[in-house]
């Protein structure tokens, strides 16, 4: 007769039995002493914190099971939602103000969704908020997207934002919508966030076994139930996950990149090596300072001193003296002369301010206009704003004040999108950054919907081989990964990519810099054979001349004198 599988739940662990494990812990702090890394306040911490946060945890859980209230559940795991964002914005090297705020919303609506399915589909609780399932089964679902959220959103802010971001602007420069410029990004964060949860699966069963599955099986569960338990766990896991990360790239997309398809790089910052508050002290501080707040509240308030006429103009003369701004007067402008009765403009510029993301003033009172055939050299010393004017004829920024005009076609009623592809800036690193081969960059750039309208990806790569002959360059530099490029190569590859889209206008940034004399000639030779407007920068006065029918000093001079 066979046998029958007696699966008996384990005892409560006395007091021997934790001293016994905790032991271990001796074992390790040892070693961390023997061998000098300084390591043993840090592990002796980290075991009592485990101990107080697991004793705190079991007693608070267990009039919650015991009660067991819809009103008490859903906000117990309201507040698991709060803890969670806060932990998982506190991770990631690249940050922005928004972040803990859309990572909030992204668990809360993961979240509820998986929590809909497990009640009503999968788990099927009787009454549809046990306490004893959808807590535990929250709370797993939480800590996995943690990781998910802090990997996958730092990744997506570091190469939309950061300095792996070149080529999102150069997507963006070529005409690529808000969602276009974006998934190259997108999918980066979606990668890295989901790599975790993803590995975990591909091992579990063969080389680990899941605390959960440990957790029911010591509990008393034959292994085929606990199996088929940690199945389910793990896919809504990587639903609950997904879910998330998906959310919270949206939304972060949404705050760095406007409808307008403008990137604001400035609202996305590096993390300092400061590390971050850890969440109990943070949540001692916050009730702490709520304390002191409803104190002061009961407190008599007592009304500040009134400040005199001679001490208010002594701390503005401070300020003013403390190496601030200098005054708006004092900043950069430029203004061109107008045109003249009867002559045609291709792209116009007319008093155009333009700001840095903080709201330092670059360039103001700018009036350039580029006529039909023309090729105009801009010179000017450095910092007087050439390449930020550039930037703003390309409409890779926008103006503060002031108007653009493409064949009498302002930048509103054309799009940002259409804009930018007749009016391409071609940046002065060429493809250095960049990551992939030209042709993986090409072949996404001629499928942007705005070049599709404009011509069939075939005729773009046969331009684009002919332009590579001109300059002289093999085909096969463009399956080599841009990395693998000299500074001049880089430079003329990546122009030759631009001239092939056929724009209206160039806007050329110092494109020869890294570039010898032959190579030079060669790329001066083929701005001028593709026939179109062209803006060169150049602190080069003998090209300024080969290249330009019309030279434009760009000079820093009194805003005053202009207005």
């Amino acid at each position: 007769m066979p046998s029958t599988l007696q699966v008996h739940p384990p005892g409560d662990l006395g007091l021997s039995s934790l001293c016994a494990a905790g032991s271990l812990v001796l074992v390790v702090a040892a070693t961390s002493a023997a061998l000098g890394l300084r390591l043993e306040g840090k592990i002796a911490v980290s075991a009592l914190r485990t101990v107080c946060q697991l004793l705190a945890l079991g007693s608070l859980l267990y009039p919650i099971f015991s009660y067991n209230r819809p009103f008490v559940v859903i906000p117990y795991i309201a507040l698991m939602v709060c803890f969670a964002a806060r932990e998982a914005a506190a991770k990631p090297q690249h940050t922005y103000s928004q972040m803990a705020a859309h990572f909030g919303f992204a668990l809360a609506l993961a979240l509820t969704t998986s929590f809909a399915l497990c009640a009503g589909l999968i788990l099927r609780p009787t009454p549809w908020w046990d306490a004893q399932i959808m807590i535990p089964v929250s709370g797993m679902l939480l800590g996995n997207a943690i990781s998910a959220l802090s990997l996958g959103v730092d990744r997506f802010v570091g190469l939309l934002c950061g300095g792996e971001g070149g080529q999102v602007r150069c997507l963006l420069a070529c005409g690529a919508s808000r969602v276009e410029a974006a998934l190259p990004a997108a999918q980066g964060g979606l990668m890295t966030g989901l790599t975790p949860t993803l590995n975990q699966m591909s091992v579990i069963g063969l080389v680990s076994i899941p605390g959960m599955m440990t957790g029911t099986v010591l509990g008393g569960t034959p292994p085929l139930v606990a199996a088929k338990y940690q199945m389910m766990i793990m896919f809504v896991i990587l639903f609950t996950s997904s879910a998330a990360l998906a959310t919270s790239i949206a939304l972060a997309a949404s705050s760095l990149l406007d409808a307008r398809a403008f990137l604001h790089p400035h609202r996305a910052q590096r993390r300092a090596g400061r590390k971050h508050a850890d969440i109990l002290v943070a949540a001692a501080a916050a009730v702490a300072g709520v304390a002191r707040r409803l104190a002061g509240a009961c407190g008599r308030a007592r009304p500040a001193p009134p400040v005199s006429s001679d001490a208010a103009r002594s701390l503005l003369g401070e300020a003013s003296a403390s190496g601030g701004p200098p005054p708006l007067s004092a900043r950069g402008c430029f203004r061109e002369a107008p045109l003249a009765a009867g002559e045609a403009a291709l792209l116009s510029l007319s008093d155009g301010f333009v700001e840095a993301g903080s709201g330092t003033p670059l360039v103001r009172m700018a009036s350039l206009t580029v006529r039909r055939g023309e090729a105009l050299a801009l010179r000017g010393p450095s910092g007087s704003g050439k390449s930020s004017l550039l930037r703003a004829l390309a409409a890779a920024v926008p103006l503060a004040a002031g108007s653009l005009t493409l064949s009498g076609g302002t930048l509103a009623s054309r799009g940002a999108a259409r804009w930018r592809a007749s009016v391409l800036y071609v940046r002065q690193e060429g493809g250095l950054g960049l990551p992939g081969s030209p042709r993986r960059l090409f072949d996404r750039i001629v499928s942007l919907r705005v070049q599709r309208a404009r011509q069939s990806p075939a005729a773009a790569w046969s331009r684009l081989l002919e332009g590579l002959a001109r300059l002289q360059l093999p085909d096969s530099l463009l399956e080599q990964d841009w990395a693998s490029l000299s500074g001049g190569e880089s430079q003329r590859v990546y122009l030759a990519m631009m001239v092939a889209l056929r724009p209206q206008v160039l806007l050329l940034d110092e494109v020869t810099s890294a570039c010898d004399g032959e190579a030079t000639a060669l790329v001066e030779a083929l701005v001028a054979q593709a026939a179109v407007g062209a803006v060169w920068i150049t602190h080069d006065t003998a090209q300024a001349s080969r290249v330009a029918t019309r030279i434009v000093e760009f000079q820093l001079v009194a805003c005053d004198a202009l207005c």
